[in-house]
């Protein structure tokens, strides 16, 4: 059949004309096709205004929210220097193990487990020291040219004060007039020695003006018709915080900026609404519970290792087998470091039954120089590395870096008109919002004419007698805390709107509250019933009387730290949904078989009070098959598409009108 349809002509009239024969298949695809590919609206055209950044130590990620992925790049910059002063960076100390540590990794890697981590019959066997040691010294270093090396750095000569990134790793620095300079960490900023953190902050500024510019050509011009979205660890502080928001405001010049956790926006990026997010760094990792896009301050964690001390115990175990180095390698040297990153990517795991006795090669590149290889025999001993990460012991750390829920008693001077007065403000906010509650309820239960009924009374009696009864009245009236008894069920059972009832009648401003139902919360007595106990509250089922989980403040391996990260959650149905969901993210978590050396640990690990509680435990494994270093990044760019952001930015006017008060007002996490 035909079908007819309007056809508008050249001169605007319409006419009728016989349209080819189509079916209402080919119709609905061609609407549907039309409707899959809109028009680009204004909104589309913000979402590329907006560049989400995630810091780093080795690398900062950033890109435009409407990218499909970001770009990694190095953060690390060269800085031509009056003095030769060599390739610095922040001093690491080298890891000591002790003697405790190394006999407990030993015993661990001899015995064999299955994928729950109980024991089997039976031990690992690996070559002897002494065997791995001759093989070793018998292979010397070779140095290979630069035009025989298909992956040699290639050499930038530049006469720039400045160079950032990949760049600054390719300078020719023959003559030391160049300094590289890491100025991330994985908690914050760096800290140079003998320069102030003034000079960090400009490498910071430097290192990002120099992406804007390169990546996606953002001058200092139009920088301002841009925002950012910066997304930092959970255990930041507030100075941390406001040193981030100061430079990118007012240093490079973004119109307005969003600062969310790594946690959170991991969990946006997996699809996920609560997790137990693992955050593995260079410079150390961080453990959070996310629940409902919020990250609970009780369950943060920070533990100063991670993928450096990995590399650090490396290099002591390649020493120990005999490799033939002139030197040591040292991990404050870039080039140095970047080899061991290198290797251990390459051949460092977690599941022992995979390392076998094998040669391999470890290189180290330097523009302008030679390559120096390194032929190495390995076998199981090379384990004991990436073990590092669950028994810290092997390398020592400084315990007064540990962050375990962290309380930052920092206050800027910008905020102390809050902070100066902030009990006296919220507990008047508390009082207000209980005293109005209570006079509804009171309203609602019919006790409101009670103080006037009595105040008659006593007029009927006397005028002295009256008068001494109205003064009782006013008396009785005035704002008085009443001494409740505690219930026999913990806090964490009890139902809201009962906690909303205790809340009320402790500050009840009403005649004889103390003895009213909405006070007591007691059961009106019935006539003609029997007379029962009263039986308690049964709405909420009450939990296994547990005693409530200290964390200390001490160095622990990463099993460890996810056990006390999650058992500081409130109920047992929170703890047990938080084993469901361990999720690692971040550039340190792409060790091979982490995650289920993690699995292992967790299932031998668990704390012995609460082994009849939690059921399951799952580590999830590349949520959404994406790179867990970009996973948190992924999740900051859904977080500028929701409409609920729109009240978070800080902009400029708000930051040079109300400084730090903007920050703890507009940032949707608590202060």
């Amino acid at each position: 059949p035909f079908s007819v349809r309007s056809v508008i002509m050249s001169d605007g009239s319409r006419s009728a004309t016989p349209a080819k024969p189509t079916s209402l298949k080919t119709v609905v695809t061609a609407e549907k096709s039309t409707a899959s590919t809109p028009a680009p609206t204004e909104l589309d055209e913000q979402d590329s205004n907006i560049i989400v950044i995630q810091p780093g130590a080795l690398h900062t990620v950033i890109g435009r929210s409407s990218d499909p992925l970001p770009n990694v790049i190095s953060s690390v910059i060269a800085r031509r220097m009056k003095q030769p002063s060599g390739n610095v960076c922040e001093p690491c100390p080298a890891p000591v193990a002790t003697p405790a540590g190394e006999e407990e990794m030993n015993t661990e890697m001899a015995l064999v487990r299955d994928l729950r981590g109980q024991l089997l019959p039976g031990k690992r066997t690996s070559a002897s020291v002494p065997v791995l040691q001759e093989e070793n010294k018998r292979n010397r270093p070779v140095k290979l040219p630069e035009h025989n090396d298909t992956q040699a750095l290639e050499t930038l000569e530049s006469n720039e004060a400045v160079v950032v990134g990949v760049d600054a790793l390719r300078l020719k620095n023959d003559h030391e007039e160049y300094q590289l300079r890491r100025p991330l960490t994985s908690n914050g900023f760096a800290t140079y020695p003998r320069e102030s953190d003034t000079a960090v902050h400009e490498d910071f500024v430097c290192l990002m003006r120099a992406a804007l510019q390169s990546e996606f050509a953002i001058s200092d011009e139009n920088i301002s018709q841009y925002k950012a979205i910066i997304i930092l660890p959970d255990t930041c502080s507030r100075r941390t915080i406001k040193t981030f928001l100061e430079l990118l405001l007012n240093n490079i010049g973004f119109s307005a900026v969003l600062v969310h956790h790594t946690s959170v926006c991991a969990t946006f990026g997996a699809g996920v609404n609560l997790a137990c997010v693992v955050d593995v760094g260079h410079t150390g990792f961080n453990v959070s519970c996310v629940q409902d896009g919020m990250s609970l301050r009780e369950s943060r964690i920070f533990q100063p290792y991670g993928g450096l001390a990995v590399e650090q115990v490396l290099n002591r175990e390649l020493q120990g087998i005999g490799v033939p180095f002139s030197t040591p390698l040292d991990t404050n040297d870039v080039y140095q470091e970047t080899a061991l990153r290198q290797y251990k990517e390459k051949y460092c795991r977690l599941d022992l039954d995979d390392i076998k006795r094998q040669k391999t090669l470890l290189a180290v590149r330097r523009p302008g120089h030679a390559t120096i290889e390194y032929t190495i025999v390995i076998d199981k001993e090379l384990g004991r590395a990436p073990f590092a990460l669950f028994y810290p012991e092997y390398c020592s750390q400084r315990t007064d870096q540990v962050l375990v829920g962290p309380k930052d008693t920092y206050v800027d001077a910008e905020d102390a008109i809050f902070e100066d007065n902030k009990e006296v403000l919220l507990s008047a906010d508390r009082k207000r919002a209980a005293n109005t509650l209570a006079n509804k309820k009171a309203k609602e239960a019919g006790l409101d004419g009670a103080p006037a009924a009595k105040a008659s009374k006593g007029k009927g009696k006397g005028k002295g007698k009256g008068k001494a009864a109205a003064a009782k009245g006013k008396t009785s009236t005035a704002v008085k805390p009443l001494t409740i008894d505690k219930p026999s069920l913990p806090a964490s059972a009890l139902p809201s709107n009962l906690e909303s009832a205790r809340s009320s009648a402790v500050t009840s401003p009403v005649v004889g509250a103390a003895s009213s139902p909405v006070a007591s919360r007691e059961p009106t007595p019935v006539v003609g019933a029997e007379s029962k106990p009263a039986a308690p509250v049964s709405i909420v089922e009450p939990e296994p009387s547990i005693p409530k989980h200290k964390v200390e403040h001490a160095i622990k391996g990463l099993h460890q730290a996810v056990w006390d990260s999650i058992l500081t959650c409130g109920t047992n149905a929170e703890k047990q949904s938080m084993c469901r969901a361990i999720m690692l993210t971040g550039g340190g978590s792409k060790l091979k078989d982490l995650n289920i050396m993690l699995h292992k640990q967790l299932y031998r690990s668990i704390p012995f009070v609460w082994s009849k509680v939690i059921e399951e435990v799952a580590v999830l494994e590349r949520p959404k098959d994406m790179d867990p270093q970009l996973l948190a990044w992924k999740g900051g760019a859904i977080m500028a598409t929701l409409t609920i952001t729109a009240e978070c930015w800080v902009t400029q006017a708000d930051w040079l009108k109300f400084g730090v008060r903007a920050a703890r007002e507009k940032l949707p996490f608590d202060w």
